[in-house]
């Protein structure tokens, strides 16, 4: 009987030391040093995206000069008056070597709106074209971020963001639409905003 009582005694004893030893080890180790707290909250996984993020783009964003993509001829006319020149080219359509593409650009001071139409080819050039395309060259037409001709290209980053830069564009994208900037000695010369084409 006494020799069980100790057998017992010793597998309890034995099992709480185990146990101890067990908990020890799971315990988080004590920073060394502070700043390690630092460190690791500043792991890539942990980062937070910046507050001055820029918003996303958004069917508000292609707009220049009051004139916004599609609109009709009677709605520039009502925007911006009458155009200082008209000038029609034309190119045969990609998907359709029997229609003709028109380009109608109405010229304002330092603005140029254009408009997109077709027909068949024996037809005439229709009165129905939307805007196509509008491009400015004059600080008086900003954004609808206050960006205009003349700003740095880092005040275009901060506004939109990393653009697309592909011969010389500074580019920002939907999918219908961009929104374009030149850039010459670090400063934006050109803004065009257009309609993607299939």
């Amino acid at each position: 009987m006494k020799s069980k009582v100790i057998l017992g005694i010793t597998i309890f004893i034995l099992t709480m030391t185990l146990g101890f030893f067990i908990y020890i080890k799971i315990l988080p180790k004590p920073l060394s040093n502070p700043t390690q707290v630092q460190d690791h909250a500043e792991s890539p996984l942990l980062q937070l995206p910046p507050t001055d993020a820029p918003e996303p783009l958004n069917a508000s964003d292609f707009v220049l000069a009051k004139i916004r993509l599609q609109m009709t001829r009677d709605e520039v006319l009502r925007t911006l008056g009458a155009p200082l020149d008209k000038i029609v080219d034309e190119d045969p359509s990609l998907h359709n070597p029997d229609y003709t593409c028109y380009y109608e650009t109405w010229s304002y001071p330092q603005l140029k709106i254009i408009f997109l139409t077709s027909a068949a080819n024996d037809d005439p050039m229709p009165e129905t074209g939307l805007v196509f395309a509008i491009e400015a060259t004059s600080p008086k037409y900003a954004t609808p971020r206050g960006i205009k001709v003349g700003d740095p290209k880092d005040k275009l980053f901060k506004e939109y963001g990393k653009p697309i830069v592909s011969e010389g564009f500074y580019s920002y994208e939907d999918d219908m639409s961009t929104l374009s900037f030149t850039i010459e000695d670090g400063m934006i010369n050109c803004i065009t905003v257009y309609l993607l084409l299939d």
